[in-house]
């Protein structure tokens, strides 16, 4: 099957798919059209970024009706998953049992802090006590510090992951050209890590279009640790519900050090999306 012809049919599995879930969604016929494929990395163009982001506000808008970041975080999941799919033909040496970057620094937006605990809750207090454990260890070092002190991820079970299907963006947007560059960087060399660009484009581009449709809701956009973000959110009474509410339950935990809104193309972004400049 030639490459236009495969893509076609690709396209076409995909409207099937995602029928549904653009209706339970609410995303606009335009959006749809630009997040067919979700954000695609070597796009010439912002539009895809933006439609993400308006349509993402929607769903934040809906989850402070509905007290629930469910639909926000699945809306963010399918996106990235389309957009992994469609970066199949670049040669990765990720697979499955391969968990060298599960012992590092994993950056949650604070959506997904709070449904990763609301799942640990879930699966009980073993599940609980391992995040805590982790937190115990992890929370000692700075982001920049962390390469130096792997520890596994609390929800790594015979290096596998044991919520692949409800892991973090950061976490499915991971990959690297060379297993053996990652074995030995995380507990030896410190050496960086080949990562195709398509996936490095992709990570800033589901993160600026994250920032802006979260700041735009009137919620917290930064992004935190795993561990020490979801300890928090066992920790505190009501956290979905407060955190909706515009509280900064999260005010302490390890921020990852991006300020999105520091670039001006973010502040370009946000401005095109919604129709306003942001403060700084």
């Amino acid at each position: 099957m030639g490459r236009a012809k495969k893509r076609k049919s690709e396209i076409e599995a995909l409207k099937r798919e995602m029928g549904a879930a653009w209706a339970r969604w609410n995303v606009e016929p335009d959006a749809q059209r630009q997040l067919m494929r979700g954000i695609e990395p070597l796009h010439q163009g912002p539009e895809p970024t933006i439609a993400m982001a308006r349509s993402l506000r929607k769903l934040l808008e809906q989850a402070k009706v509905d007290g629930s970041v469910e639909e926000a975080v699945a809306f963010i999941a399918a996106m990235v998953n389309a957009t992994v799919r469609g970066l199949s033909e670049v040669p990765i040496a990720c697979g499955k049992g391969c968990s060298h970057c599960c012992n590092l620094w994993v950056s949650v937006s604070a959506l997904e802090a709070l449904a990763l605990a609301k799942l640990a809750r879930k699966r009980g207090d073993e599940t609980m006590e391992r995040i805590r454990d982790a937190n115990d260890f992890t929370q000692r070092f700075s982001h920049g510090d962390r390469g130096e002190h792997p520890h596994p991820c609390p929800f790594l079970e015979s290096n596998l992951c044991s919520i692949y299907d409800d892991r973090p963006a950061s976490c499915r947007q991971a990959a690297s050209e060379a297993a053996d560059i990652c074995a030995r960087s995380i507990f030896t060399t410190n050496e960086e890590v080949p990562t195709p660009l398509p996936y490095l484009v992709s990570r800033t581009m589901y993160g600026i279009a994250t920032a802006c449709a979260l700041r735009e809701a009137g919620l917290d956009h930064k992004t935190y640790e795993l561990n020490n973000a979801v300890v928090r959110a066992l920790a505190v009474e009501n956290a979905e519900a407060r955190w909706l509410a515009g509280e900064d339950i999260f005010n302490g935990v390890q921020v990852e050090p991006v300020d999105w809104f520091s670039k001006p193309e973010v502040r370009q972004i946000h401005q095109i999306a919604f129709g306003h400049s942001v403060d700084i």
